[in-house]
């Protein structure tokens, strides 16, 4: 590998002239380098590092990733394993036992956790007489995500699919006689909206005595459904008002007129 770069001898000038001489000092720099070969006189064109004797792959430099010792070598099937093998014959995965181990789409990791929250903090509500789908205009959203409420319409949509419970609650009153508080639920699933038979609940609160009613639900709705709700008084007058708790201090624990939340997963 090692190429000779000292010119040849000058045979046709005389010994003693400069050309010689400079060839002397050539040949002294290249036989004085003490057993060992200077690299700008070797050519390395042709060359391979199967030309180096001992070629240890830990003892190269700059080598990414690791410590001592940790770099390896991968086979053609190991390197495929590493983005298409089985997801269970790697090692060291965490939870379950063997064969719980799962993968979800991503609809599936969205609907993990949902929620909603709406209340009507204000006062003065009068139920309706008659089924009506319940959407006063003052109520807020307290926190969502996955669910939308429109105030307009009183509509809930769900972003993602799962089982889902309802809690509602109405802090009501009514001014004389005992009277029931009705409510059901409709589910659009795309094809318009359905009164959901089962969905029927009743609550009965007597005179002048403020009580709060809770309806609750657990149902599973599809991606992108819809549902509302009906709420109604058998007969007049049923009111809704929020109402800060005896003996706290006033605005600080307060009922709402009203409260629903929707909690759902997978």
């Amino acid at each position: 590998m090692a190429v000779n770069t000292l010119p040849p001898p000058p045979i046709n000038d005389k010994p003693g002239s400069y050309t010689w001489l400079e060839w002397y000092r050539q040949l002294r720099a290249y036989v004085s380098t003490s057993g060992s070969v200077p690299w700008y006189i070797i050519n390395f064109s042709g060359s391979s590092i199967t030309d180096i004797a001992v070629r240890n792959h830990e003892d190269l430099q700059s080598m990414q990733g690791g410590t001592s010792g940790e770099h390896y070598h991968l086979t053609a099937a190991q390197h495929a394993a590493l983005s298409a093998g089985p997801h269970n014959n790697m090692s060291g995965i965490q939870g379950g036992t063997a064969g719980q181990y799962y993968h979800l789409n991503a609809d599936q990791y969205a609907a993990i956790s949902n929620e909603l929250a709406v209340d009507l903090r204000t006062s003065g509500t009068v139920l309706p007489t008659t089924p009506t789908v319940f959407a006063p205009a003052a109520a807020i959203v307290v926190n969502t995500s996955g669910i939308a409420y429109n105030t307009g319409n009183g509509q809930f949509t769900f972003t993602n699919g799962g089982v889902y419970t309802m809690s509602l609650t109405l802090n009501a009153s009514a001014s004389a006689g005992n009277r029931k508080v009705y409510f059901y639920a409709e589910l659009d699933t795309g094809g318009g909206f359905n009164i959901l038979r089962y969905s029927a609940r009743s609550r009965e609160i007597v005179p002048s005595v403020e009580d709060q009613l809770l309806f609750t639900a657990t149902l599973k709705i599809p991606k992108g459904a819809k549902t509302r709700h009906y709420i109604w008084a058998s007969a007049n007058t049923v009111t809704l008002n929020s109402t800060d708790v005896p003996g706290t201090t006033a605005g600080t624990v307060t009922l709402p007129a009203f409260r629903v939340q929707w909690t759902g997963s997978l």
